[in-house]
């Protein structure tokens, strides 16, 4: 019947005979398109048996804008729930439907109880307990970020192929009669396939978009997409497998958990990005209340923690009073940053953090929050929900902003605090092995830097403009870096189980991998390697050299013997004594010249501090340095140097005795010059009285028929074969009694 007029009636005879009882029939009634005079024409369908005819009226709505008024049965009859679709099906999808729901139904023999019992008994609730310590706060959220639609394409086919598949649809069989198109098909020409410019739609899915995290986006609830096929939005229809087409540029479903046993409020983010390929990832941020016996505990350690930052402190200032202030600033000002400010700024701002978490948490996530958004409420509108639910993500998201932002505060200052404990190691030879050999290989370090960057941009530009169209790992340069990179640490493209998606099969691409191996993995890898190599060679053979080094448990104990023992016998500190020992500029330390430096300083502790260093070999007075390979080599480079000057100078190549004899007349020079500059300081003026005596040189022009040597003031002449030979050996007699005589003066004073 129309519901225009009461005599509008159609009937249809499907021939079927009669209905068995006990047995299920599957009817379905399909209003189909208008054909070219106006006439509507109705499928009924019986099962898969189906019956066309031209309606006589016209369809007509009345006010109430129902679809069916009513549906009159005989008596006696049961009847599932009934199914609506949005536009009218194919008589192929109507039987496929009726197929489907065969098997379900044959199983299916009518309602256990009648409906007088029905209405007036209750349904027990089915409870069902949670399996994890964790619930979800909110229905989950799929959130979608899309372009609108365009019929201009970037490229002139593009626009004019999909003006085509429009036309023809829509000129085509698929609208014509029994089929019937919508009016946005046939009014739209995008409604089919279309290009995507760079606006966001003001509308999608009958709702406007929301600023959701600094991004334009459509919401809507998981749920709904995932269990029903249609929505009705501002009064319209909408299937739901159109959520997602190709404008849609990402989609996103959001969730919030909470465990309740651990304080555990956690936002779990799971998100596609659709462009020429789909790449899905996710994220999950924690926010978590720290209460009773555990906030009392994370004060303790924040009180731990100030205590510990004020020691370092004290230690630092104490230490660098006892130092050269000056050289030690740059030290103290990095150890005070790192090891007192950095520390004490992140346990104040965290430890207020802590302190409202519970709060916090109540704000956001709890009653207060989105755990009170009243989603079963039939009173309050879903306007209103959807608002009081973002409004407490956002602050729930602020939280978690906050909580990440802390994350790398601690990650920089324990990140800066790791290269100052591997600095430190630097403190002994033998644990300064890292350090020491990143210093010497720093030039050639970063020499290899250079030519390592150029060469992986150079491939990543080939191997982008080559194989990006055929090969994702080489898509953008992000993905063409982490490929080469896992190259150079021995990983290779992943080869599929067909041939033509191993890396062999394309002979440019096994090519250009076979030459990035070669290159950067075979010959750049072992550059490094050397480098490395080579200097921790040479820091291995500069510590062979060192005679104070000892192995370093042992340097250990023998640093803290020395500190006790300089308390108990009240030795000068180290300090003191390296400053003074610096100015003395001595290469013998015995005890005329501590006395000397130190006059105050008690004999007992001066002869146990001489005595404690003296059963060191190495720091003994007649300890010879057993020249190593490169000091040999200087050696033969300076004779072979002086054997030339002596030629070219016309002077014999000075012997051992008159080295040390030269060294005699220079030492007595330095001696008369400081006694001068002694009488100049004491006196405020020039001194007049200044010895007049000249040390004359020991060496003397060699000549083969009249040698020369020159005595103090006097020159003594002759030729080698008689008098020259007795002056030079008087010389010596002299310069051996005058050593022997300060060798006696030594053994005096030391004992």
């Amino acid at each position: 019947y129309g519901s225009c007029a009461d005599t509008e009636e159609e009937d249809m005879d499907l021939g079927g005979g009669d209905y068995e009882n006990g047995k299920w029939y599957h009817t379905a009634l399909m209003f189909g398109g208008v054909n070219t005079n106006g006439k509507r024409g109705m499928w009924v369908f019986d099962g898969s048996t189906g019956g066309f005819d031209f309606a006589d009226w016209q369809w007509c709505r009345d006010e109430t804008m129902d679809f069916i008024q009513g549906m009159q049965l005989p008596g006696g009859i049961l009847m599932s729930p009934i199914e609506v679709t949005a536009a009218a099906l194919s008589p192929k999808a109507i039987q496929e439907s009726y197929y489907d729901r065969v098997p379900d139904f044959r199983v299916r023999r009518g309602p256990v109880i009648d409906d007088q019992t029905r209405m007036t008994e209750t349904i027990p609730y089915e409870r069902t307990q949670f399996a994890y310590p964790m619930s979800l706060v909110s229905p989950p959220i799929l959130l979608q970020t899309r372009v609108e639609k365009t019929n201009v394409c970037r490229n002139h086919l593009g626009s004019v192929y999909q003006d085509k598949i429009w036309a023809d649809t829509t000129n085509g069989v698929t609208c014509e009669l029994p089929y019937e198109c919508d009016q946005d098909l046939l009014n739209t020409s995008t409604a089919l396939m279309s290009c995507s410019t760079a606006s966001t739609p003001s509308e999608f899915f009958g709702q406007r978009p929301l600023d959701l995290g600094g991004q334009i986006q459509f919401y809507e609830f998981l749920q709904s997409i995932t269990d029903a096929p249609i929505l009705v939005r501002n009064g319209l229809p909408q299937e739901t497998s159109t959520f997602i087409d190709a404008q849609t540029k990402s989609i996103t479903v959001a969730m919030v958990t909470f465990a309740p046993e651990y304080g555990l409020a956690s936002t779990i983010s799971i998100t596609a990005t659709l462009s020429t390929e789909v790449s899905v990832d996710f994220s999950v941020g924690h926010y978590q209340s720290l209460e009773g016996d555990q906030l009392q505990q994370y004060r303790w350690v924040s009180y731990i923690g100030f205590i510990l930052a004020v020691v370092i402190l004290i230690e630092k200032v104490v230490t660098i009073a006892h130092k050269d202030v000056r050289a030690e600033i740059p030290g103290f000002v990095v150890d005070f940053i790192i090891q007192v400010f950095l520390p004490i700024v992140y346990f104040s701002i965290r430890l207020s953090q802590v302190a409202a978490s519970k709060a916090s948490i109540l704000e956001t996530v709890g009653t207060e929050g989105l755990a009170g958004v009243p989603w079963s409420s039939r009173s309050v509108s879903l306007g209103s929900k959807v608002g009081q639910f973002f409004d407490g993500l956002e602050k729930f998201e602020a939280k978690l902003s906050n909580e990440s932002l802390m994350g790398t505060f601690y990650f920089v200052h324990a990140t800066a605090a790791l290269f100052r404990l591997i600095f430190q190691t630097s403190a002994h030879p033998r644990t300064a092995i890292l350090v020491n050999t990143m210093i010497q290989a720093a030039g050639d370090l970063w020499h290899f830097v250079i030519l390592f960057f150029v060469l992986n941009f150079g491939f990543i530009a080939l191997g982008m403009a080559q194989f990006a169209s055929e090969k994702s790992e080489f898509s953008t340069p992000l993905r063409s870096f982490e490929t080469l990179w896992e190259m150079l640490l021995g990983s290779m493209i992943e080869s599929g189980a067909i041939p033509s998606s191993t890396w062999s099969y394309n002979a440019l691409i096994m090519l250009y991998l076979i030459f990035y191996n070669f290159f950067i993995f075979m010959i750049m890898l072992n550059f490094i390697i050397a480098i490395i190599v080579e200097a921790y060679m040479k820091v291995v053979a500069s510590i062979a050299d060192m005679e104070a080094e000892q192995e370093f448990c042992s340097d250990v104990s023998s640093v803290t013997y020395v500190s006790i023992k300089s308390l108990v016998l009240r030795w000068p500190g180290h300090m003191q004594l390296i400053k003074a020992l610096k100015e003395n500029r001595k290469i013998v330390c015995n005890y005329a010249m501590m006395r000397r430096l130190f006059p105050n300083w008690g004999r007992r502790s001066m002869m146990g501090f001489l005595k404690h260093y003296q059963r060191y070999d190495f720091m003994a007075i007649t300890h010879e340095v057993e020249p190593s390979e490169q000091h040999e080599t200087i050696r033969q480079t300076v004779e072979e140097v002086e054997e030339r000057l002596a030629v070219m100078l016309g002077v014999p190549v000075p012997t051992k005795a008159e080295r040390v004899m030269e060294g005699h007349r220079l030492n007595m020079i330095g001696q008369q010059e400081r006694q001068a500059r002694i009488n100049r300081s004491a006196t405020g003026k020039k001194s007049k009285d200044r010895p007049d005596r000249i040390f004359a040189p020991s060496l003397v022009v060699k000549d083969t028929d009249n040698y020369k040597p020159l005595d103090g003031n006097q020159g003594h002449s002759g030729n080698m074969s008689n008098g020259g030979a007795t002056a030079f050996d008087k010389m010596s007699m002299r310069l051996e009694a005058e050593m022997s005589r300060q060798h006696a003066e030594m053994s005096r004073q030391h004992a």
